[in-house]
């Protein structure tokens, strides 16, 4: 048995037909160009961690049943004032700069700043954006957040997944809920300090 190939318009019939487009100065310049893009963001988020690294700021993952325990031993031991947010919430981002001042305000008061975040690269990414940390970050790993609200739960603290949650307690009160607005939560820091602030 003969095996015929017939050439046509310089391919070979029965061979593997590459498309015209890959032979596009235009679609090859702007392959490369997304290509390029792609590595450096890549690049950009590896350097989000590393520099975290290098800083002081530190991220405490709650990923274990001891972990966990021994972060609901610090909420409401005394004063306490409790975050619960995420780095690609809006409301949270816009909220943290706010959060921030107010631990700067009332030192007396425990700060448990606590992220819900899946992703750690941005979650460090957020964190460097902040002109100042002034608390222990804590991030709760997604297998967790269920075992968190019911351990909060038993403080008296209901947490019903939205965020900011930002709650205040201790210090022979009961939980305040959830606080929406600054003037309801300097009221409520007054209130629990007995009025004490410390510079802004």
């Amino acid at each position: 048995m003969k095996f015929i190939i017939v050439a046509s318009e310089g391919l070979v019939r029965g061979a593997l037909m590459v498309p015209k487009v890959l032979y596009n100065k235009c679609f090859i310049a702007a392959f490369c160009i997304l290509a390029v893009a792609s590595f450096i963001l890549i690049g950009s988020v590896h350097d989000y961690e590393r520099e975290l690294e290098r800083s002081s700021i530190k991220i405490q993952e709650i990923n274990s049943d001891e972990a966990l325990y021994g972060l609901m031993s610090k909420i409401g031991a005394g004063p306490t004032l409790l975050v619960l947010y995420t780095s690609w919430c809006s409301n949270c981002v816009e909220k943290m700069p706010e959060v921030i001042g107010i631990i700067g305000a009332y030192k007396d008061v425990e700060p448990m700043v606590i992220s819900l975040d899946t992703n750690k690269e941005k979650l460090a990414g957020f964190l460097l954006s902040q002109k100042q940390i002034n608390f222990v970050p804590y991030n709760v790993s997604p297998a967790y957040h269920s075992k968190l609200a019911y351990a909060l739960a038993g403080k008296g603290v209901y947490f019903d997944g939205r965020i900011p949650y930002i709650s205040v307690l201790g210090g022979g009160s009961a939980p305040s809920g959830n606080i929406t607005s600054s003037r309801a939560l300097r009221a409520v820091m007054d209130s629990i300090t007995s009025g004490k602030t410390q510079g802004e």
